[in-house]
């Protein structure tokens, strides 16, 4: 007290001698803080609320709790508030006589809150002295609460220490929220434990880490390949707007301090639970081991994650020669041949752009004599690229044949249709175009050859 100036003491404090009087205790939002051991304690007064909803809601409420020492005690009491009230409408009216001893159970046990003794100061050295600065942040999620829980761990004169800064405990939604979205909440929930400790220590901080035991969630976090629904998708953002995927780590629910606040304990057995003392491996300063990836749990069977829509694309080229000739032999004449050639091709154009009719379809316009004529051309180009594909590659580059050619005496060249024709002796003659230069049919298609003859 010697080293606060005397107007930031209080009245009673001012009037004593420190050498010689014993402090007094202080006493502000239910936590009495004893000036000579420097300790934070807890005054419970007798409950004399009566059994009703009033009644309960104000018993509940007296238990103050602002930093969340009490949280695993008193989150069992708001749990019960809402099993005992379900039904009731009138604040003064008596509950189920059933359910009484429950509540008194719970209610007798806050009288143990008066044997717990929390130091004051989060480390036993000095801050300037610390080192090493970490707040390492846990956070845990059941049908009943969420909850997380932050401690501060630094070096102090080469001595791991590790003290409670602040926890948190709601109760949870009641419908409409499976445990992996509850886990999501108590992991926005960290974030904002993380924010209120950042702002309040008034310290320069190493380094924030968090932890959670959810593969589930620490998979979200970790996506980058699949879109979620609304809900998580909001949540994700919010975490991963303060935090980086990189501080996030798994930890098991042995070694989870935020599991006990969501199932609650009886307050005897809160003074040596890892609530209050934070997790021993923190203590032993063993260090988080990030190396492990957080893939998604069964993304396909996730009903948070947005189903895959896979997008197919197929291009369709006007000289494409995929078809394959062997298709040819199926057909028993060259009019059907090129018939069916000629629809195929015309229901292959139609998926290109807006048209009145697209798809797969019949119609009179695949048997012009247009259509047909492409169809044939179009045969004809598949059978001679499958023979001599080598000799058209060297006459569309302009090269000289091959001399192992086996048309290279038959001075072969492409005509406008890029298709193989001869180059004969017979330019001058009055015969027509398709029988001085005609088509080159490959010895293997001479059914084609025989189909197409006139």
């Amino acid at each position: 007290m010697n080293a606060f100036p005397t107007t930031d003491l209080s009245k009673d404090v001012k009037d004593l001698d420190l050498g010689s009087d014993s402090l007094p205790t202080q006493r502000s939002l239910g936590i009495t803080w004893s000036l000579d051991s420097d300790m934070f304690m807890f005054h419970v007064s007798e409950v004399q609320q009566s059994f009703t909803r009033r009644g309960i809601l104000s018993t509940v409420n007296s238990e103050q709790n602002p930093l969340g020492f009490l949280a695993p005690v008193v989150i069992e009491g708001k749990i019960l508030l809402r099993i005992l009230v379900q039904g009731t409408t009138d604040w003064d009216e008596p509950l189920s006589p059933q359910l009484l001893d429950v509540w008194e159970n719970w209610t007798s046990s806050l009288k143990h809150l008066q044997d717990i003794k929390i130091p004051r100061m989060i480390l036993s050295g000095s801050f300037t002295a610390a080192e090493h600065k970490t707040v390492h942040i846990f956070c845990d999620a059941s049908e009943e609460a969420i909850s997380s829980v932050g401690y501060l761990q630094a070096m102090v004169h080469n001595d791991i220490q590790l003290g409670f800064i602040i926890g948190k405990a709601k109760v949870a939604p009641s419908h409409g929220h499976t445990v992996p979205r509850l886990e999501l909440c108590s992991a926005v929930l960290a974030v904002e434990i993380a924010e209120l400790s950042l702002s309040h220590l008034h310290l320069p901080i190493d380094n924030f880490k968090f932890y959670s035991d959810s593969r589930i969630v620490l998979g979200y976090l970790n996506n980058t390949s699949r879109r979620f629904y609304t809900y998580v998708t909001n949540r994700v953002h919010k975490i991963l707007s303060s935090t980086k995927p990189e501080q996030w780590f798994y930890v098991s629910s042995e070694n989870n301090p935020a599991d006990k606040a969501t199932r609650p304990i009886s307050a005897s057995e809160l003074p040596n639970c890892a609530w209050l003392n934070g997790p021993s491996f923190l203590k032993q300063g063993e260090s988080s081991d990030n190396s492990a990836s957080f893939a998604l749990q069964d993304p396909d069977r996730d009903k948070e994650v947005r189903p895959e829509i896979k997008t197919l694309k197929t291009e369709l080229g006007s000289d494409s020669l995929n078809l394959g000739s062997h298709r040819f032999e199926r057909f028993s004449n060259w009019r059907k041949l090129i018939r069916a050639v000629s629809c195929l091709q015309h229901i292959a154009q139609t998926f290109h752009g807006d048209k009145c009719s697209n798809g797969w379809h019949t119609c009179d316009k695949s048997h012009t004599v247009h259509a047909l004529s492409a169809a044939q051309n179009h045969i004809f180009r598949v059978v001679q690229h499958e023979i001599y594909h080598e000799e058209i590659e060297c006459l569309k580059k302009g090269q000289s044949l091959s001399k192992s050619s086996p048309v290279l005496l038959l001075s072969p060249y492409l005509d406008t249709e890029n298709i193989l024709r001869v180059e004969g002796r017979l330019d001058k003659s009055c015969l027509t175009e398709q029988e001085k230069h005609p088509i080159l049919i490959p010895t293997q298609y001479r059914k084609i050859d025989h189909w197409s003859l006139p």
